[in-house]
């Protein structure tokens, strides 16, 4: 897999992680640090690698603050793939231009939105409900796979509903299938090719 996409992986599995661990300044700071790739992402090629390194400088200084032994432990893997993606940079704009990448990309930025809004909220149990959602698709987004996408759609998207129903209800379950439902929508056409 792409290294840029690898690395937004494990922030969003380390935000997982730490919401549910209930660690409210760890999640921030793998949020954080998913949002610098992402961005990072939609750079011109020149740019993307010293925004990577000012993203894992950032992310050093929280754990620093915090305290964190895991973040620090998570410091070194971060830095290896950071090598690698500055020397790939850009792979990810050039390879993967189809519309289930951009539909993947798209479910990840809402899904980055709505774990923004649990955290700001104190709710790291929905943050954990999101994280837990969103982690996989950076895989989707670099392996053109029609079995992958029937499978986000069939099974994780359906966990992801039923998780959010059992604890907060239709209504929030509603309006995270709207807010989605673009994605998912843009996604199932690419498994119908």
């Amino acid at each position: 897999m792409n290294p840029t996409l690898t690395l937004l992986q494990l922030t969003l599995i380390g935000c997982r992680d730490a919401a549910y661990a209930r660690d409210r300044g760890r999640a921030e700071g793998e949020l954080a640090l998913a949002y610098c790739i992402r961005e990072a992402m939609n750079e011109p090629r020149s740019k993307q690698g010293q925004s990577l390194k000012e993203g894992l400088i950032e992310y050093c200084r929280s754990a620093d603050e915090l305290n964190n032994e895991v973040m620090h432990g998570r410091v070194d893997a971060y830095q290896g793939l950071i090598r690698e993606a500055r020397s790939e940079v850009g792979a990810t704009a050039s390879t993967c231009v189809s519309t289930d990448f951009a539909a993947v990309v798209g479910a990840i930025d809402e899904g980055l939105q709505l774990m923004k809004h649990a955290i700001e909220a104190s709710d790291l149990q929905r943050c954990e409900i999101e994280a837990e959602h969103i982690h996989n698709l950076p895989a989707l987004a670099d392996f053109e796979r029609v079995e992958s996408l029937e499978y986000y759609l069939e099974s994780q998207r359906t966990y992801y509903l039923t998780r959010l129903s059992e604890k907060y209800g239709e209504e929030t379950c509603g309006q995270a299938s709207e807010v989605f439902e673009k994605h998912w929508n843009n996604m199932m056409r690419g498994t119908e090719t």
